[in-house]
């Protein structure tokens, strides 16, 4: 029945012209997708950029893993089928991330940040600075 349902959302993210890009295990969205899922999904979101950065600011809510092995213990207690949003600063950290999300850790709904947490704030989504 999950499944059902996670296809349901991808549909309807297709017709709605969201744009994504479906990769190995993980789907690419922009900051309009990130957002939309943000707000509608509750899902776990995962800064992946240096500590430094995120204490500096940071996508509300999110939590801070900068290497596998803290991705590893800061997801070890989330339901695998919880939708998980990762980003770093341009994308390419939190497409690894999102690999070892789902290839390592078995996690089957990952998204990440087409074009980080730089584009997110030049396109005026909300932060948190600390």
């Amino acid at each position: 029945m999950k499944w059902i349902l996670n296809i349901s959302f991808l549909i309807m993210l297709n017709i709605a012209g969201f744009s994504q890009e479906v990769n190995s295990c993980y789907i690419e969205v922009d900051c309009q997708d990130f957002n939309l899922i943000m707000k509608n999904k509750n899902p776990f979101i995962v800064d992946v950029r240096f500590q430094r950065a995120y204490k500096k600011e940071r996508i509300t809510g999110a939590q801070n893993a900068t290497d596998k092995i803290a991705l590893k213990v800061l997801l070890n207690n989330v339901d695998k089928d919880k939708i998980v949003l990762v980003y770093c600063k341009e994308g390419k950290r939190s497409r690894t991330a999102s690999e070892i999300i789902c290839n390592d850790l078995n996690f089957k709904n990952v998204y990440t940040l087409n074009n980080g947490f730089k584009d997110w704030k030049k396109k005026g989504y909300p932060t948190k600075l600390n």
